[in-house]
């Protein structure tokens, strides 16, 4: 059986927040968790965090590439134009 949730959406999401969750959901199931991600076009979705419509695809697009590097990666750190993580 796997396990999964329908989206979270990487925009109002941070992705080392995201990372963590999913790779501790991932450890305690066994290996059985399936990530889907996206990024809303809904303002109202949006709007109480503060992100504009306009950045989702960016916000997106720089989690989407930070996530598998977080998950295998000793050593990360990240300097983008939405998140900036020091090396942890």
């Amino acid at each position: 059986m796997r396990l999964g949730f329908g989206v979270v959406l990487l925009s109002v999401h941070h992705p080392l927040h995201v990372a963590v969750k999913t790779a501790t959901l991932d450890v305690l199931s066994g290996g059985r968790v399936d990530v889907g991600v996206g990024r809303s076009g809904n303002p109202y979705q949006l709007t109480p965090f503060g992100v504009k419509l306009e950045d989702t695809r960016g916000m997106w697009e720089e989690s989407l590439s930070m996530l598998p590097n977080i998950w295998t990666q000793e050593v990360f750190s990240h300097q983008g134009k939405y998140y900036n993580v020091p090396e942890r």
